[in-house]
C-alpha cells in the first residue's frame, strides 16, 4: 500500500500563518505559496490535476504581490528597491511543523525577512513613544 500525501487547504493551515524558526523566534508570516502540478497526466476532458506546495513565500515582496497592483501595492514598489527580489522562498522540506504556527529548520537571522525586520525596528518603531528603542 503506497502513503497517501497529506492534503493541506492553503487558504487554512498554510497562508498567513506565523512562521517560527528552530529557536523559537518569530520570523514573519506566510505571505504567499509556490505550487505546481502534482505530476499525474490528464487526458484534458476531467479536473485538473490536484497542485502540490512546492515552497512558503514570505517577506514584504510575496506580500506586496499578494496585494496586487492596487494603488498600495504600486505605492510600496516606488518606495522600495526590486520589491519581487525581496520575496523569500522556503522550501516545504523546510518546514519542520505545520500547526497553529508554522515551525521551520532555519534560523530567523538567516530568513531574508530580518533585514526588514531590524529596518523596521531601526526607522519606524524606535521612534515611537514608550517604545524600548525610542531616543529622548
Amino acid at each position: 500500500m503506497t502513503a497517501r500525501p497529506h492534503v493541506l487547504y492553503a487558504g487554512l493551515h498554510l497562508l498567513d500563518r506565523q512562521l517560527v524558526d528552530a529557536d523559537g523566534m518569530l520570523a514573519g508570516k506566510v505571505d504567499d505559496l509556490e505550487l505546481e502540478p502534482d505530476g499525474t497526466e490528464t487526458d484534458g476532458t476531467g479536473p485538473p490535476p490536484p497542485l502540490i506546495v512546492r515552497s512558503i513565500c514570505f517577506g514584504h515582496g510575496a506580500l506586496w504581490r499578494r496585494l496586487g497592483s492596487g494603488r498600495l501595492g504600486s505605492w510600496l514598489e516606488q518606495r522600495h528597491d526590486h520589491p519581487r527580489e525581496r520575496i523569500a522562498h522556503l522550501p516545504l522540506s523546510r518546514v519542520d511543523r505545520i500547526g497553529p504556527s508554522i515551525v521551520v529548520t532555519a534560523r530567523h537571522e538567516d530568513l531574508a525577512t530580518y533585514d526588514t525586520e531590524q529596518w523596521v525596528r531601526d526607522h519606524v518603531t524606535a521612534h515611537i513613544k514608550g517604545s524600548t528603542h525610542a531616543t529622548e
